[in-house]
């Protein structure tokens, strides 16, 4: 993990792995039964505001509450370097929420860099069988935000906010909730991509709604009309498949791992390779491979990395077993 990440998560989740064994996802309700976001904000919004007074650098600090209180936080520097933080039931997450059953093993990753224009920070659902909803109960699968953001996941509520200046609520008041500044929630098509902006509003926060991921077997590897931007290659013991990619699909990300949301390769992965192992994803012009919270890790010349470019015939291995690259189109 880089320096310039910090995750703090609390004692009581030590023990995880010994106790539940990363067993398989359970699929559950989309409600979430952690009480309403706000009421939960001013139960912890003393404890959230010591944390975030600790990081007066410009980056993204993420809270996880649940009923109990606060599970634990990150935050992340940005520059121009990406970062990343995953949150899920699995052991290797940087949130493993393991007394939530209704959590997948790898539900979401949060990137965070400086030149994700117009936005700081983006949430992406790893085609998990809910997503993960705003304050008012909608359905998303990846979000784009600045300022702030108030997601849910089941059992659990997910508070971001930038850091570098002053708290964004009154902590005077007796609802500091009511005092965040108001978030603005609208939809972003591929068509309308170029057309959205950072708001003029400087008392506002723009959370705009992209869809998820694509699998290897999506039809929107390749949008009807676009022309690939390169093939994304995916090698096993027992075989290897070539798969051209669009820059919508890239744009989305393409999940890569053995669980049947990530699609069908003609072959069988390792059992080496997790489930969700890693995502492919285009962020401004480059591609970039990011670990999951895999078991074995994502390497790249005998190094872990958490998130890398992918350069044009670069190799990742996946564990010890398998192996993916990126080839541009010429």
């Amino acid at each position: 993990m880089s320096e310039r990440t910090t995750v703090v998560r609390m004692s009581d989740l030590a023990p995880r792995r010994a106790e539940l064994g990363n067993e398989g996802t359970r699929v559950g309700a989309p409600s979430n039964d952690a009480g309403p976001p706000g009421i939960l904000f001013d139960t912890v919004a003393p404890e959230l505001a010591e944390q975030l007074l600790r990081y007066p650098e410009p980056g993204v600090a993420l809270f996880v509450v649940g009923p109990r209180g606060v599970i634990g936080h990150s935050w992340s520097a940005t520059t121009d370097d990406y970062r990343t933080v995953c949150l899920g039931r699995h052991s290797f997450c940087n949130f493993s929420l393991t007394e939530n059953m209704f959590v997948s093993l790898r539900h979401l990753l949060l990137v965070v860099g400086r030149r994700i224009d117009p936005w700081r920070a983006r949430v992406i659902d790893l085609s998990t069988e809910w997503g993960f909803s705003d304050e008012a109960g909608r359905q998303h699968r990846s979000v784009a935000f600045e300022r702030l953001a108030v997601l849910g996941v089941p059992g659990h509520w997910i508070y971001a906010f930038e850091t570098g200046g002053p708290l964004p609520w009154n902590p005077k008041s007796f609802m500091p909730y009511d005092t965040l500044p108001p978030r603005a929630y609208q939809s972003a098509n591929s068509d309308e991509r170029a057309r959205v902006r950072r708001p003029r509003a400087v008392e506002s926060s723009q959370v705009t709604s992209f869809p998820g991921p694509v699998s290897f077997t999506s039809r929107e590897l390749v949008a009807p009309g676009e022309a690939p931007v390169g093939a994304l290659v995916v090698r096993g013991p027992t075989g290897a498949a070539r798969l051209p990619v669009g820059l919508r699909a890239l744009e989305r990300g393409v999940l890569v791992g053995r669980d049947p949301r990530c699609g069908r390769l003609g072959f069988t992965l390792p059992d080496s390779v997790s489930r969700v192992h890693a995502l492919v994803l285009a962020l401004d012009g480059e591609v970039f491979i990011a670990d999951t919270g895999s078991s074995n890790g994502v390497w790249e010349s005998g190094h872990a990395v958490r998130i890398a470019p992918m350069l044009s015939g670069g190799v990742f291995h996946l564990g010890a077993d398998a192996e993916v690259q990126w080839t541009a189109a010429h």
